[in-house]
């Protein structure tokens, strides 16, 4: 009753109003600026910490969560405050988001290109792989996760007159001959080697080709979800009814494997292909570290937002 007593009177209505659109500025400005900021951090640092790791693995539409209150309050008292809310969507989707618009390809030149697949099998086997390698018809087919089935894709490819090599979980079946192939074996992620490396001769030319496989975090993460995550905080900041995931472990060890074989494959004097499942978002420190040495192929060639 104050309220509409208060709104009947002009000027402390005018003072009201006037006191809504400045805190209503205040909070859109605080939250673009805000967000802003801390997108740029998880681009480029976010997994420099665990808990700002786990936001990379997120969807980004979460991010915008706030607007559904900051939009109607801007329509009520400024609407032009909805310029600043247009500008955190494109700034979400637009640019953490990476969508990538490139122009058709041009037609594939004989001798100029090499047509690849990789692909993480799982255990799914093959039954979604060959229907799009029939139709795709790659020069060079990299695999994760087949562990105990190089024998079996061997023989599969070989009726498709491709070579194949195969070391632990990693297999590489080629066009061109392979003509040296070995795990590396010195950098690990999980207790487990994080690439093969294969080399082949293609079109006349020697090409280094590292199949990788960084290990998933799922485990990690699910560990760390609703009280897991708080439980981990606690016990970083010491506190004794904490427990500890070895989230800090994790990253950490993520971090120096993505480094240790950066070094190793700018080792390398002839031509490299980098193919396979990184498990690794297409930001934070490690993704840019990649991308800084390499093209990144769906950054050159890709449209939308890359999802698989």
């Amino acid at each position: 009753q104050s309220l509409f007593r208060m709104l009947g009177d002009p000027a402390r209505a005018e003072r009201f109003v006037r006191l809504g659109k400045r805190i209503v500025w205040a909070c859109v400005l605080l939250y673009t600026v805000g967000l802003a900021l801390g997108l740029c951090w998880l681009d480029f640092h976010g997994d420099f910490w665990w808990p700002t790791w786990l936001l990379l693995y997120l969807p980004p539409p979460p991010y915008l969560l706030p607007l559904l209150l900051l939009v109607p309050l801007g329509l009520l008292f400024d609407w032009r405050t909805l310029y600043a809310a247009l500008a955190c969507v494109v700034m979400v989707f637009g640019f953490y988001d990476d969508f990538e618009w490139q122009q058709p390809r041009a037609p594939r030149e004989p001798g100029q290109e090499l047509r690849i697949v990789c692909n993480n099998i799982g255990g799914r086997g093959n039954h979604r792989l060959t229907p799009f390698v029939e139709q795709h018809d790659p020069d060079l087919i990299l695999l994760q996760e087949a562990q105990r089935r190089g024998e079996g894709y061997a023989k599969q490819y070989g009726e498709r007159n491709l070579h194949t090599a195969y070391h632990g979980e990693f297999v590489c079946s080629s066009r061109f001959p392979i003509l040296e192939s070995g795990l590396v074996d010195d950098i690990l992620c999980d207790g487990r080697p994080v690439a093969a490396r294969f080399v082949t001769e293609a079109h006349g030319r020697r090409i280094v080709v590292y199949n990788v496989h960084i290990a998933s975090p799922r485990s990690l993460l699910d560990k760390l979800k609703g009280r897991g995550g708080i439980a981990q905080l606690l016990h970083d900041l010491g506190f004794g009814m904490g427990r500890d995931y070895g989230a800090v472990e994790t990253v950490c060890n993520r971090l120096v494997a993505a480094e240790a074989l950066l070094k190793r494959i700018g080792a390398e004097t002839d031509p490299v292909i980098v193919g396979g499942d990184f498990n690794i978002p297409a930001r934070g420190q490690a993704y840019h570290r990649f991308a800084g040495q390499f093209q990144d192929s769906f950054e050159k060639r890709g449209r939308g937002y890359g999802f698989t």
